[in-house]
Order: C-alpha cells, then sequence, then structure tokens
C-alpha cells in the first residue's frame, strides 16, 4: 500500500492485498484430509490439502484509490474490471477510512495471472504443463492459471462479487481450491468455530459479502454465523472484517437477507441465540422490526427485557 498527499489529508491507493503466509501454514498443519478424494497431482500421486495449500494461488486484487472528503467521509474509487485498461469506477462514500478499505477489499476486481508468463504456464494447483489438450482456464475467485480437471466446479455468479463478472454470466469457473476454502469456511461459520472461520478466512480467498447461492437460501456469512450462534464469529465479521449488515438500494438502506427475506437479527432470533441478539439490538443498534415473525419478535423481546 502508498499513500500520497494531497493539500492537508492522505489519498490512499493499494496496488494488491495478500495473506501472510504464516497464517495458511497454520491451516494446512491443523488439516489432515484427502482433497477431493482421488485427485492426483502432476506426478500421478494424490493431492491432499497440504498440497494445495503449497500451490494455490492468493489473490491480489485491481488498484483502488480513497480520497478524504472532508469531515469524517472517504469516497472509495475500484476499477471497473481485472483489465488493464479498465475505467475507474466509484464504490461509494464512507463514515471512516477503515469502513471504505475494507469496502474496497471485498469489491476490487482480483488481478488474473498472465497465462504467456513462464512461471503460468502450468496449472497453479496440480502443476501440469498447459498444452493443445489441456487448456489453460482462469479462476474467477482468485485469477489463478488453472487446467480443466483442477476447475470442474462453477459457481452461481452471485457468489462473486460483481466486479469479478463478465457481462451476461450466470455461472463462473473457480479452481478446486477456492472451492475448498469455501465449503471450510461455510462449515466452519456454521459450526461456530472461530479458530476455523479465522484460519479459512486467513487463506485470502474467501467472499465475506456474496450469498452462499449454492445451497438452499442464499444465505450470507453473517446469516451462516447467526445460525452457528458463536457471538465470536459473529464479531470478527462484523469489527474485524467490518462486514456490513445493510447495503444501499435505490437510494434505501435495507439489510441483507436471505432468499425467504430474513434478515441476519430474525435468523438469530430464530435460532435462539440471544447472545448475539443482544449484541445486535444493543450495541448494533440494529431495528427490532427486522424480526417479522410474531412468535420469534415475542420470545426476543421476553429475554431481552428480562436481561434488563
Amino acid at each position: 500500500m502508498s499513500k500520497s498527499r494531497s493539500n492537508t489529508e492522505d489519498v490512499v491507493t493499494s496496488t494488491s492485498t495478500t495473506t501472510p503466509r504464516e497464517h495458511i501454514r497454520n491451516f494446512a498443519r491443523s488439516t489432515s484430509i484427502v482433497f477431493f478424494g482421488d485427485k492426483a497431482g502432476a506426478g500421478g500421486q494424490k493431492m491432499t490439502v497440504e498440497d494445495v495449500l503449497s500451490n494455490f494461488h492468493v489473490r491480489q486484487y485491481c488498484p483502488w484509490e480513497i480520497v478524504p472528503e472532508g469531515g469524517s467521509r472517504f469516497r472509495a474509487y475500484i476499477q471497473s474490471d481485472h483489465t488493464p485498461a479498465a475505467e475507474r469506477m466509484m464504490l461509494g462514500l464512507f463514515t471512516s477510512r477503515e469502513h471504505a478499505q475494507s469496502a474496497c477489499a471485498q469489491q476490487s476486481p482480483v488481478v488474473w495471472l498472465d497465462e504467456k508468463l513462464d512461471e503460468n504456464r502450468r496449472c497453479k494447483l496440480c502443476q501440469a504443463g498447459f498444452a493443445l489438450l489441456r487448456r489453460v482456464h482462469h479462476c474467477r475467485n482468485c485469477g489463478a492459471c488453472v487446467c480443466a480437471e483442477c476447475s470442474s466446479v462453477s459457481w452461481p455468479s452471485r457468489m462473486v462479487p460483481p466486479t469479478y463478472v463478465h457481462v451476461g454470466e450466470k455461472r463462473v469457473r473457480v479452481c478446486d481450491a477456492c472451492h475448498f476454502f469455501f465449503e471450510r469456511f461455510r462449515k466452519s461459520l456454521l459450526e461456530g468455530n472461530i479458530d476455523e472461520v479465522v484460519a479459512t478466512y486467513s487463506t485470502g480467498n474467501c467472499n465475506l459479502v456474496c450469498p452462499f447461492a449454492l445451497y438452499e437460501g442464499n444465505h450470507f456469512p453473517l446469516h451462516a454465523a447467526a445460525q452457528g450462534g458463536s457471538l465470536d464469529v459473529v464479531k470478527f465479521l462484523v469489527e474485524v472484517e467490518l462486514v456490513p449488515l445493510y447495503f444501499v438500494r435505490g437510494g434505501e438502506t435495507v439489510p441483507y437477507t436471505t432468499s425467504s427475506g430474513m434478515a441476519v437479527l430474525a435468523l438469530a432470533a430464530r435460532e435462539k441465540a440471544m447472545d448475539i441478539v443482544r449484541y445486535l439490538v444493543t450495541e448494533r443498534r440494529v431495528q427490532m422490526d427486522q424480526v417479522q415473525d410474531v412468535k420469534d419478535l415475542q420470545d426476543m423481546c421476553s429475554w431481552l427485557l428480562r436481561e434488563v
């Protein structure tokens, strides 16, 4: 990250973001399962999670810029897509530099590796060389060059930020490593396992503001965290990673909801995760009218009154 001074205030720009490798190694040491069963690398041996974590690509982001607007307001700009000639696009106006940086990291397009460079002429995961019958593909989640066998999964395009997606694409190809991290991240959120949530997210390739559209309900990560019942996990997402509870649609601020219309607070109330309910209502000032189910609302209000 670099800074250039404009008048008396800093304009912050970023050219890339990577994840510290020690976090990835710690995650690998805690995992011993075989990666995708009988999948083999270039030498024919089975690929373990350790192998994948040694080879997978930590995504890097296209440049972004954060410009102070005076007071405590900051305007964020990102590139419109991953191509070098992409236009600059305003992402939004934020009340803190930290929230602007978080939004840029969550929405900036990833840099695609150049398949013409010598170091990218092999599949990033299995290390097999590309050839006429082994074409190169780009993972839409991390930008790595991978073969067809190592990118056999496709996601609904909603599972990646819109800046990652070409116009008209309904589904996007992703590498097996990114899909593994997605499954691991979702599972750890639903289990309320804070250590594994942090370790998996530290790989750098998990999305925080995109729904898990492969599964029924289209839960966002915050919904999965509420369903998992761990206040520590919810606080990690909201306070450490600054995941928003709301977004702006048509000039109106609305909560993120599942496909059935449940906000995070409503799901926490449904799951009787009352420590999360208290946190959202008393510390994050979430409005209780987000809970539409009468029984859930009554139970939540009764519990909160007992806590007074």
